[in-house]
């Protein structure tokens, strides 16, 4: 610890460093380099406690009768101790921290620690061993995270701080100035924040699932976004067996289970894809399925896909709703007065509506048939339509929505043309600005010396799977293999210092970033790529588009012809000349 007595640093501002500062009190708690120089002590605390459990003069304490002993648990700055309430034990407790204090220099802070005994133990023994450990008594433990480190049978008031947390956040916001876009931000990024830790260690109760829905206006079913979070703390659990955690308090129960389900083609449980499962098993494969799953997707405003949203639960403010709750109120429709202005009059059956619709080249077969809902039939388009098309359709109900509202509210509509060209010309500058491809992204890469990228592509043809690689710097080596490992130890036999290694399949770019998805099907063909990406031979794994990658595609459907593994290490094919040089 001598090397951190004195601590001095300079402030750079503006380019210019400031004079050498001295602190006079050390590190403190809040400093960065705090928490790793309480592990470096605790390295020697922990064997320490765990000789004197071996010894059996410290028995620790068992989560099951015949679980793992502990008798410490180590946090970031925290440290929580477990000794039994008899003084031999209690007094090598005293002996192993006072030796302790000898070898790291560092005292025990008696005013910051504290005694917290089990409830069926005496008042008399509390006092007894209180004053023996000279640390004060406690009848409940601090919050750590937010969370209490022991919780009764009575949760909501854990969730409590929670809710008021949340409430706080939200009269902190000026509300009425958010765009319904900007409400879904706060409602998913600040909102919906909040709870997560609790959510993934705690199951919630009912009541407060119900009060947090009242909040966040039932944006997210948060019982089962809850149970997403618990499953992936089950998962890590099932993956990783070797953590203290899983030997202490799941080995049992968790050791029976064989078969997990994992709703994901990359081979690893996820909240996201958790949360999508069980929402698909709740809603199950109704008719409404296709509507609710691509509004989200759709390639325009935040404030437009809420708008569809508010379709989908018919919460719009038409006539006929509003006569649902003000009895007197009228549901003829205000602009033309054929009928009841129902949402789906408003958006379909209404004269200018439908004359919108027929200016966007909407097809009259999709203007026809018999709904009872505005779902029903915006589903309907969506099935026949393709993503950009369901989004311009999308937005051009939005525009003919506030046309309508212009002309109740301000007595004036514009002609469906003037509306039509302003659906057009906003989904039109979403496009550019949020879709702008950039193609200077699809050319290779200038490289240093020794440095070898390669790009990878594959043909399918009779279930036969035609593997072609390209390799640019110097030398052209399209060579055919299993993945990518066959490409890496082709090249070991060059003079390559460095690989950058580059395919269109995201999957596989994901199974080359994270070794730990070690459950997919797959993965053993990728063991030997992982061992150089982990020796730094491998430095960069990254996703080619197939637009810049054309050259493994030309080479990938020259494989078809060949009838067995072909390495081409001198001229390249001359149909392959004029791709090579407009990707260089």
């Amino acid at each position: 610890m001598r090397c951190v007595r004195s601590i001095r640093y300079m402030v750079k501002c503006n380019l210019m460093l400031s004079d050498i500062i001295i602190r006079e009190r050390g590190l403190r708690q809040g400093d960065p380099l705090s928490p790793y120089f309480f592990f470096k002590c605790m390295e020697v605390l922990s064997p320490m406690l765990i000789q004197a459990q071996n010894a059996n003069t410290i028995k620790g304490i068992r989560a099951s009768q015949n679980g793992l002993s502990i008798n410490h648990l180590f946090f970031a700055d925290d440290a929580i101790l477990f000794v039994r309430n008899k003084k031999s034990e209690v007094d090598e407790f005293m002996k192993i921290l006072m030796e302790f204090e000898k070898i790291s220099s560092q005292s025990i802070n008696l005013d910051k620690s504290m005694v917290y005994f089990s409830p069926n133990t005496p008042v008399s023994q509390r006092h007894y061993f209180g004053s023996l450990l000279k640390m004060k008594v406690v009848d409940k433990l601090d919050n750590y995270l937010g969370l209490p480190l022991i919780v009764g049978k009575k949760k909501s008031t854990v969730f409590k701080s929670i809710s008021n947390r949340i409430s706080s956040r939200m009269n902190s916001w000026s509300k009425r100035l958010l765009s319904y876009g900007g409400k879904e931000v706060f409602i998913k990024s600040v909102l919906q924040s909040i709870p997560t830790y609790a959510f993934s260690v705690f199951l919630a109760p009912k009541g407060v699932i119900e009060e947090l829905h009242s909040k966040i206006s039932r944006l997210w079913d948060l019982h089962l976004f809850n149970i997403a979070l618990l499953g992936r703390q089950v998962w890590r659990l099932i993956t990783y067996k070797d953590t203290l955690c899983y030997r202490v308090i799941l080995d049992a129960t968790i050791g029976a289970l064989k078969t997990w389900l994992v709703p994901q083609p990359h081979g690893y449980f996820t909240s996201k894809s958790a949360y999508s499962w069980l929402i698909l098993n709740k809603v199950g494969y109704g008719p409404h399925r296709f509507f609710w799953r691509n509004i989200w997707k759709l390639q325009t405003l935040p404030k437009i896909r809420i708008f569809c949203w508010r379709i989908g639960h018919e919460i719009l403010p038409t006539y006929k709703k509003i006569a649902a709750i003000r009895k007197e109120f009228k549901t003829d429709c205000p602009r033309c007065g054929a009928g009841e202005e129902t949402l789906l009059h408003a958006l379909k059956d209404c004269p200018i509506a439908r004359e919108i619709l027929v200016m966007g080249g909407i097809d009259s077969s999709l203007l026809e048939g018999n709904f009872t809902q505005c779902i029903d039939r915006i589903e309907e388009v969506m099935r026949v339509l393709d993503i950009k098309a369901i989004s311009d359709f999308i937005t051009t109900l939005w525009n003919s929505w506030n046309n309508r509202n212009n002309y109740i509210f301000r007595g004036k509509e514009d002609d469906a043309r003037v509306v039509w060209e302003r659906a057009r010309t906003l989904n039109d500058d979403f496009q550019e600005d949020e879709f702008w491809d950039d193609r200077e992204g699809f050319g290779w890469l200038v490289l240093g010396s020794g440095i070898v990228e390669i790009n990878t592509q594959a043909e399918w043809t009779d279930n036969v799977s035609m593997v072609n690689q390209i390799n640019k710097r110097d030398k052209d080596i399209p060579t055919m293999g299993h993945q990518i490992n066959e490409i890496c130890k082709l090249l070991k036999g060059f003079n390559v210092a460095k690989i950058i290694v580059e395919v269109d399949a995201l999957l596989v770019v994901r199974l080359l970033q994270r070794p730990y998805m070690h459950t997919h099907p797959f993965c053993y063909l990728l063991h030997d790529c992982w061992k150089l990406i982990e020796e730094g031979w491998v430095t960069m794994v990254r996703q080619r588009h197939r637009e810049g990658n054309f050259c493994a595609n030309h080479l990938a459907s020259l494989a078809q012809d060949l009838a067995a593994d072909s390495i081409v290490l001198s001229e390249p094919p001359p149909s392959l000349l004029p791709l090579l040089q407009a990707n260089a």
